[in-house]
């Protein structure tokens, strides 16, 4: 499980490292693209090493620690078929500048949110599961979580 737990975190840390560049990057259709690819490859190592933790016995897994699996499952099935899974919403407020303008300026950044997805007719518990856990949400909070619920089962 050495090498899994490796890949997993060498993984989280480049996708935690590119969702830090948001806020200095202009160019965010770039930038998804980039997010998308390391978002994959977490995902992957993510489930790889989650099929491993269900199938040792010695664990108890939680109903609610299943279900945010499950969401996750789906996200990484849909790239096999969606362009993106994540885009960029800004967090700025609509309406343009107030006065008296005040220094120094502060833009507000973008954050990526997980996208709705299509419903492919297949697969309608997972994606029922992605939709009340995953759509909408920040990606790195989702994230996030990820980590606590494998960190449950992997020794450091």
């Amino acid at each position: 499980m050495r090498a899994f737990t490796y890949a997993l975190e060498k993984s989280h840390d480049e996708l935690i490292a590119i969702l830090a560049c948001v806020h200095e990057n202009a160019y965010l259709n770039d930038l998804t693209h980039e997010i998308n690819y390391r978002l994959g490859t977490y995902l992957f190592w993510l489930l790889s090493t989650w099929e491993r933790i269900e199938k040792n016995t010695q664990f108890q897994i939680c109903a609610a620690d299943m279900e945010y699996m499950r969401a996750l499952k789906h996200a990484y099935n849909s790239i096999k078929h969606e362009e993106t899974l994540v885009e960029p919403i800004s967090t700025a407020k609509k309406g343009g500048f107030t006065f008296p303008i005040v220094f120094p300026l502060i833009i507000p950044m973008s954050k990526f949110v997980w996208v709705k997805l299509h419903d492919t007719g297949k697969f309608q518990n997972q994606l029922k599961k992605y939709q009340q856990t995953l759509e909408g949400r920040e990606l790195g909070e989702t994230i996030k979580q990820s980590q606590v619920i494998t960190k449950k089962f992997i020794r450091s």
